[in-house]
């Protein structure tokens, strides 16, 4: 058909498209490399079947290109959306050609690659990779988790503290789309986030923390059943000198609480001493992360938690009464903890003191 034979027409244009940007970079023209990737983004996307065998030499010409240092950031971006490109649209040719494990082994370590954050952020290669690794993992997950499980295991030994922050950013980045493969190695996934909750470096915790609660969101009920192991780790880390720690750590115990019930108890006391210290004297977007964290966590200990009632509605009555713009989250959020307390602690103990919270959250509408 006419079809075809422009089709192929097209794919013999690439390897000279391919020549002319590679002469072009080595001669220090980057501008012509980047109109090459504007192509191949438009052979990607469209549904005739454009690139054919020449997919293989698109990805070896973008991970060369993404891995260069020496270019500009925008032209390795570049390079980079066309892998992510290929791993959303053409996924089946990167497994066809053994692309899979090459482009992890490039995209891996470009997570450590340290950038200036004065500079473009949409333009870091850690934020493009991350994102590459994401969807592959969703895409391909079987071919995807045991490259980026190698990559972490080895990395969090790193002397290299970016490295060593890569390896757990690598692990939480890819638990959405391989956590029927984490599930059945949670205990040497945990081991490497649990330790880098560890690490003497803040970076590397905050990646950690960052992990753990995308492990509590995607690899329930699992990750349940190692809560002797977890919430020791995070209970540390909710007094971690950075804030930054902190408030992922409130949102990793706010996941991980979800499913908890009773095996919450033993940890019940030491947990709300430091959530109601952190409530009174946190910042705000700490104070919002942390009644989500004590919602969990009552849902869990139900009437377990009515000795910490009194004291956590008495603080939300200071939140549900702020009136300005900037405070509406923070009365929203407290205003849906003072309903999961109810829920949990039951209505005998509720309905006396209730009348002045429904108040305040009917003021809310005015």
């Amino acid at each position: 058909t006419n079809d075809g034979a422009e089709v192929v027409k097209f794919r013999e244009f690439i390897p000279s498209i391919l020549n002319v940007s590679r002469q072009c970079l080595a001669s220090g023209d980057e501008d012509v490399a980047v109109i090459a990737f504007e192509i191949f983004d438009e052979l990607i996307e469209s549904p005739a079947p454009l690139l054919g065998e020449s997919v293989k030499a698109i990805v070896q010409f973008s991970l060369e290109v993404c891995s260069s240092q020496n270019l500009e950031p925008n032209t390795r971006h570049q390079a980079i959306q066309i892998i992510s490109w290929l791993a959303k649209y053409k996924y089946n040719s990167l497994k066809k050609h053994k692309l899979v494990i090459p482009v992890l082994q490039i995209m891996c370590p470009l997570l450590a690659e340290s950038t200036d954050r004065d500079d473009d952020d949409d333009l870091a290669p850690d934020r493009a990779a991350a994102e590459v690794i994401d969807t592959m993992a969703l895409n391909l997950s079987k071919h995807v988790f045991l490259p980026v499980f190698e990559f972490a295991s080895l990395s969090s030994q790193s002397v290299n503290p970016k490295f060593r922050e890569a390896s757990v950013t690598a692990l939480g980045v890819i638990s959405e789309g391989c956590l029927e493969l984490m599930k059945d190695k949670l205990e040497p996934v945990l081991h490497i986030v649990l330790g880098a909750l560890r690490d003497p470096e803040q970076m590397v915790r905050g990646a950690a923390s960052f992990a753990l609660g995308q492990f509590a969101e995607h690899l329930q009920p699992e990750i349940v059943s190692h809560y002797e192991s977890v919430l020791p780790c995070i209970l540390n880390a909710l007094e971690d000198a950075s804030d930054e720690v902190k408030e992922k750590s409130y949102y990793a115990l706010a996941a991980f609480c979800e499913n908890m019930g009773e095996e919450i108890l033993p940890f019940l006391d030491p947990l709300m001493g430091k959530l109601l210290a952190a409530l009174q004297n946190s910042p705000r977007n700490l104070q919002e992360t942390c009644m989500s964290a004590i919602g969990s966590v009552a849902s869990a200990a139900e009437q377990a938690f009515i000795p910490y009632a009194e004291k956590v509605l008495e603080l939300m009555k200071i939140f549900m009464v702020l009136t300005n713009d900037e405070d509406l989250r923070s009365r929203a959020r407290a205003t849906e903890l003072v309903g999961i307390i109810a829920m949990s602690v039951g209505r005998m103990r509720m309905e006396p003191i209730l009348p002045p919270f429904i108040e305040a959250a009917i003021s809310g509408f005015g």
